[in-house]
């Protein structure tokens, strides 16, 4: 009875994890933390696809790689939360997968005469990576918003996944530690069912927000103005899906004139209910939601191109700034570097 539910558990862990990666795969405008999501739902996907296949057939590797998968969670994570952090990744970072690889090889010649032994030995290195990558989250993604700045990493969805993993990995522990004492029985159906939650959250929570920088302003003068305002809860966010998908689709923000009066008129919407929107509801201003993009634009401009077909001038003047000055001031305000130690830091990568 276990094997049968914890086989149909892995089926719908299996068809829900491919699911998410075809509905990233299908996005109008993919960014690289899209990608990476879609690797990591790929991993969940091929690992439980594996252990719906020991039931139909046995290949070489089939065990090893069911008992060492759950090393790539971690690193995906961290290259995940690093990406949506615009941070730039290098040469070095592949040393994340090493564990993969290590115990991937060594369970090849140690896993057929040792087994339930080496199952044993490698699962305490596989609870550390998934202890470590989410304390590591935890550690770089603040629980509080910093409001001095105009933008900081800080979202509650990528901590509540972080705990969520610790929490996985303590039962776990927890778990293996009553079997071991007890001798209470293991059932695999309550591990592979944990599994599928995890997919399941991860998923909803990547696809529905997928962005760590959270814009922060200071309370707005007419907050208590705003507290009587008609606007509805549906109002607002279909304000919010609207602006994305004009700044998706036409760009308008590459017009250094364009202005609140034209976004109000393109979402169809009364310029002060645009106002209340963007102050109240999404903690911003016209100005820092459209420079922001800009400059997003503009590193995605540098890492497609070198410095001998773009100048940074033409590339501020290309993503909306009027000025050379109000480009390097913005760039160094969201990203935390200028223009050319941004470029010196790629470089090098």
């Amino acid at each position: 009875m276990d094997n049968y539910f914890t086989l149909l558990a892995a089926g719908i862990g299996a068809v829900q994890s491919l699911l998410f990666a075809i509905l990233i795969f299908f996005k109008r405008k993919h960014k690289e933390h899209d990608w990476l999501l879609a690797a990591w739902f790929l991993v969940f996907f091929i690992h439980l696809l594996l252990v719906l296949s020991k039931g139909v057939l046995h290949f070489a590797l089939q065990e090893a790689l069911i008992l060492n998968m759950s090393f790539l969670h971690g690193p995906l994570f961290f290259f995940y939360v690093k990406s949506l952090q615009k941070k730039v990744f290098t040469k070095l970072d592949c040393i994340h997968f090493l564990p993969f690889v290590l115990f991937l090889v060594l369970s090849s010649f140690f896993l057929d005469r040792l087994q339930t032994a080496w199952v044993t030995i490698v699962l305490w290195p596989k609870l550390v990576s998934l202890i470590a990558y989410p304390v590591y989250v935890l550690i770089v993604v603040p629980a509080k918003p910093n409001a001095k700045l105009g933008y900081v990493q800080h979202n509650p969805w990528i901590r509540a996944i972080a705990i969520l993993f610790l929490l996985s990995a303590g039962i776990s522990i927890l778990r293996m530690l009553l079997e071991l004492s007890m001798g209470i029985p293991y059932f695999r159906f309550w591990d592979t069912a944990r599994y599928v939650v995890l997919i399941i959250i991860i998923g909803f929570f990547g696809l529905r927000y997928g962005t760590l920088y959270q814009p922060i302003t200071l309370p707005h003068k007419d907050a208590k103005k705003y507290r009587t305002s008609p606007l509805k809860a549906y109002d607002i966010e279909k304000v919010k899906i609207d602006i994305e998908h004009i700044f998706e689709t036409e760009k308008p923000y590459l017009n250094p004139d364009f202005s609140l009066e034209e976004l109000a008129s393109l979402l169809g919407i009364a310029k002060h209910h645009l106002s209340q929107i963007l102050n109240a509801e999404m903690h911003t201003n016209f100005y820092n939601l459209i420079n922001q993009r800009r400059i997003e634009d503009a590193l995605e401009k540098i890492k497609q191109h070198t410095t001998l077909e773009y100048t940074m001038e033409g590339i501020g003047y290309e993503c909306g700034f009027s000025s050379k000055s109000s480009f390097f001031t913005n760039f160094k305000k969201f990203v935390g570097l200028t223009p050319g130690q941004y470029i010196r830091k790629i470089s090098t990568a």
